[in-house]
């Protein structure tokens, strides 16, 4: 994005109005996106998740705005390395992925 953790007034955007449950989204698909990379499983439920209290303490807004900036930040620098080497194939097998869906369909 371009800016710094110093670019931000904080205090005038937490008074403005911040969507906790966007920023805890945010954080979550980094969180996500950085494990599928590493692992090729698509990480969906948190539950028992070591770092579900901190994405419910973003939520609640229980966590400094500029503090969620520096963990995006953070998430952001591991998801660029997780892509840089993660082994997943540049496109999905599309035929795979529409005969799973057309099965999953059929059987409900």
């Amino acid at each position: 994005h371009g800016l710094s953790i110093g670019d931000h007034d904080y205090e005038a955007l937490e008074e403005a109005g911040v969507n906790w449950k966007h920023a805890s989204h945010l954080i979550r698909l980094l969180i996500a996106g950085t494990h599928v990379m590493k692992t090729g499983d698509v990480l969906v439920d948190f539950t028992g998740h070591e770092l579900r209290d901190l994405l419910i303490s973003i939520k609640t807004g229980g966590m400094p705005l500029r503090d969620v900036f520096v963990l995006k930040d953070e998430w952001v620098a591991k998801f660029n390395e997780a892509f840089a080497s993660t082994t997943l194939p540049d496109v999905p097998d599309a035929e795979w992925a529409n005969n799973y869906l057309v099965r999953i369909r059929r059987a409900h």
